[in-house]
């Protein structure tokens, strides 16, 4: 078994793989806890519920309790996540602890990394977390829950969602009070008095009290607005849970529009065309999943979805991975949008940079659709076909689709510059760098007579 990198600090049990399999090793302090949630039959409840990872008491032979759920593939994190994703997770969380209310437990923390998507729905997956509530204390993990979901949500109506994910990436502390102070606009401040009050200005207050114990100043922010005593401790919990929904649903992302989300939309006659090339190659290989880099507002994303596969779709414009994650959402479909520049994805991260995988070590996929890709990594990116090739493939287990726009097309025509120093870019050497770096390569079509598609098997 191969411990889980992420998996070190929880005293209650560690995490495990094995030919594909996940395993939680449980630790004696926490196993009379877990064998009452399955006596119980609250985990029952809560698989049916959509709240919890499935998870079973496993028959592997060791001394300790051992669980096994569910695999969860593949892994995203928060600062991949368009705002409709980060939202779900921060809703799902508070759903699950209102849900413990009526079993005396609660979160003993609240941060995304418990939480893995499938498609755009999200999976609670940290199964330890849910620990007996204690006497005299609200819910220790309302700051975290502030850190990591309320807050980068809020930046991100703003319009200021690449700074939230930058900070994100400091996966202990995320974003914190000081953060939204300084990047919320004035207008935010003076519209939402109450929001400002109720969550912001109480941390800052137990800051300038307790410099020396921030920890205890935290807690206490959190708990004297909500905990009344003892007697109310329950009927508190409830109503913290509850505010903290409100606020979060009461959160809508930006209103934004760039010159990609339109840009199917310019070309309207060839997008016909290019979609029935690519629905005519996704059928006739029907693969499981599917990885489209550069997915924009997601056509083919759609296209493959609605065929049967399991799609990630990596875009670096964020209003494009939102809007994509809206259509995933209002149609079912089982696309995990992410907000991400193929040349420059999410790197290994956390602890000594090996606590959460880098993205090309997460996504992987029978077929990769590079569709509009190559000229903009050549042009904008200064890649030679060779090295925006050599990344393609490592994402593709068989097959790659990918689309060539020659230097004499209108829209490379209209913002390339330089074009003296790019001599090499023609048809014929691309093809020739395809058939180096794969087995096969067949054409899939000329969507126009400046672009063309091909079929690539390694």
């Amino acid at each position: 078994m191969n411990i889980d990198p992420s998996s070190y600090v929880d005293p209650n049990g560690r995490v495990y793989s094995a030919e594909g399999r996940i395993y939680r090793q449980i630790s004696p302090v926490y196993e009379e806890t877990a064998r009452l949630l399955f006596s119980s039959g609250t985990v029952e409840r809560l698989v049916c519920q959509g709240l919890l990872v499935e998870t079973s008491i496993s028959d592997v032979p060791d001394p300790h309790l051992i669980l096994e759920h569910r695999p969860v593939s593949p892994p995203s994190y928060c600062v991949e996540w368009p705002f409709l994703l980060l939202k779900k997770a921060a809703i799902l969380t508070l759903r699950l602890s209102l849900e413990l209310l009526s079993h005396s437990m609660y979160l003993q923390d609240a941060h995304p990394w418990n939480i893995f998507f499938e498609g755009s729905r999200p999976v609670f997956i940290d199964f330890t977390s849910l620990v007996r509530a204690e006497a005299r204390i609200l819910w220790p993990a309302y700051q975290q829950f502030c850190q990591f979901f309320l807050f980068p949500l809020v930046l991100t109506s703003c319009g200021r969602g690449d700074i939230a994910r930058l900070l994100l990436q400091d996966y202990l502390n995320g974003v914190g009070h000081r953060d939204v102070i300084r990047l919320l606009p004035l207008r935010f401040k003076a519209t939402h008095f109450l929001f400002y009050l109720k969550r912001i200005l109480p941390e800052q207050l137990g800051e300038m009290v307790s410099q020396s114990d921030r920890a205890s100043s935290r807690l206490a922010a959190a708990s004297q607005r909500a905990c009344a005593g003892n007697r109310h401790l329950d009927r508190n919990r409830r109503r913290l849970y509850e505010d903290l929904l409100h606020d979060v649903e009461s959160l809508s992302p930006p209103q934004s529009a760039t010159r990609w989300t339109a840009y199917y939309g310019q070309e309207a006659q060839a997008l016909d065309c290019k979609r029935e090339l690519v629905d005519k190659v996704i059928k006739r290989l029907r693969p499981a999943t599917v990885l489209d880099v550069g997915a924009n507002t997601g056509e083919f994303s759609v296209l493959a979805a609605e065929a049967g596969a399991r799609v990630v779709a990596l875009e670096r414009d964020e209003a494009c991975a939102e809007r994509l994650a809206c259509r995933a959402e209002d149609r079912n479909l089982p696309i995990l949008p992410l907000i991400m520049d193929f040349a420059n994805p999410t790197p290994a991260f956390g602890w000594a940079a090996s606590q959460f995988p880098s993205a090309p070590e997460r996504f992987q996929a029978e077929l990769v659709l590079a569709l509009a890709l190559v000229h903009h990594l050549v042009f904008h990116q200064r890649q030679s076909f060779q090295r925006l090739l050599s990344g393609l493939r490592d994402h593709a287990t068989s097959w790659l689709l990918i689309e060539f726009v020659e230097m004499a097309d209108i829209y490379i025509r209209r913002w390339a510059v330089n074009t003296d120093r790019f001599a090499w870019y023609t048809r014929a050497g691309f093809e020739a760098a395809l058939h180096e770096a794969f087995a096969t390569v067949e054409s899939a079509g000329s969507v126009t007579a400046t672009r063309h598609l091909y079929l690539c098997r390694k």
